[in-house]
């Protein structure tokens, strides 16, 4: 757990080796989707047949109950993934649950009805990474969804997270950070596809007294601001560095319009969410007339990778003019 908030950079090292521990890899975990498509088809009430069948047989040592972000193949909801063997049920009912907890938590056997099979070649697979929706994918900013249980910032340091920032803090200028992302070729996600490095350096060329990061971000966002700030990972002087960074949420009513970068500041100033011509560019005067930058929430979920594992390996992944992967949900007539 979490001993208050952290006041240096050996503070957050001593916190996180605290909660390896926690980890026993060999500890039989059962991870269940808890993504909007999961949960439209009944993944909460799997879950709460687990947690009651788990403890009516006593099983809180031996097996662990973990929600997670969305796994990514909606249309086979409820995902299932028992841990370390990555075993695949998908589709799973509450009648299932017992079967599954007997069988294949306490005996390792597979259940046959409740493989995953595959409509093109009709063969059956048991195993995650084996399924072809999943084979084919490389998983970056994804790494941790069917893994980490998106509400626990626990969950999420002892995966790695907030590795990059601290490491960020240690050893780098701001002017080095923007130099890595302009040289690792990351594009914006959001579609306009402009270099996210140029545009940083842009924004922090321009004179200003005040400069804006504004981030189009949804659901479980407010939760993990407030964690954060609890660990002391937000706010004044993080670590004990001179380092100071706050967010604030600002709710919208959702207009679809506002995810065009003109329209949204619009809207956070209290104005109509209309798009307005450019130029000015936000960089230049963007919220309250100050230099902005606005980037997608997956823009920014690409920079800590880029800084654990530097530009070049970025730059190695994706195609040459546009660096990295990409997430795209399907959807009609598709077979997986």
């Amino acid at each position: 757990g979490l001993m208050g908030k952290l006041s240096t950079v050996s503070d957050f090292h001593t916190w996180r080796k605290g909660l390896e521990p926690a980890v026993n890899s060999k500890e039989s975990v059962i991870t269940i989707c808890g993504g909007t498509g999961c949960t439209a088809l009944g993944s909460a009430q799997v879950y709460a047949a687990f947690k009651e069948q788990i403890e009516k047989h006593q099983l809180e040592k031996q097996v662990r109950l973990k929600q997670t972000g969305c796994h990514g193949f909606c249309e086979k909801g409820p995902v299932i993934v028992l841990l370390p063997e990555q075993i695949f049920y998908p589709g799973v009912e509450v009648e299932d649950v017992e079967e599954i907890l007997e069988k294949t938590v306490l005996r390792g056997e597979l259940i046959e009805r409740l493989l995953y099979v595959d409509p093109t070649s009709g063969k059956k697979f048991a195993y995650e990474y084996q399924v072809p929706f999943y084979a084919g994918q490389q998983r970056n900013v994804f790494r941790y969804n069917g893994k980490i249980d998106p509400i626990s910032i626990e969950d999420y340091v002892i995966a790695g997270g907030y590795s990059a920032f601290v490491e960020a803090l240690e050893k780098y200028s701001g002017e080095q950070i923007i130099e890595i992302i302009k040289q690792s070729g990351l594009r914006g996600r959001g579609g306009g596809g402009f270099p996210t490095g140029l545009k940083w350096e842009f924004c922090r060329r321009n004179q200003g007294d005040e400069k804006y990061l504004i981030c189009n971000a949804d659901e479980n966002s407010t939760i993990a601001i407030e964690q954060t700030q609890a660990a002391g990972l937000l706010g004044e002087n993080i670590l004990g560095t001179d380092f100071c960074f706050e967010i604030e949420i600002r709710e919208g009513a959702g207009a679809f319009v506002c995810g065009e970068e003109t329209a949204l500041i619009a809207s956070l100033e209290g104005k109509r969410g209309m798009p307005r011509p450019r130029p000015p560019f936000p960089v230049q005067k963007g919220y309250m007339g100050k230099p902005t930058t606005i980037n997608n929430v997956e823009t920014l979920a690409n920079v800590p990778l880029i800084i654990k594992n530097g530009a070049e390996w970025y730059n190695q992944i994706g195609t040459e003019k546009s660096s990295g992967t990409k997430i795209f949900a399907l959807a009609g007539k598709v077979k997986y």
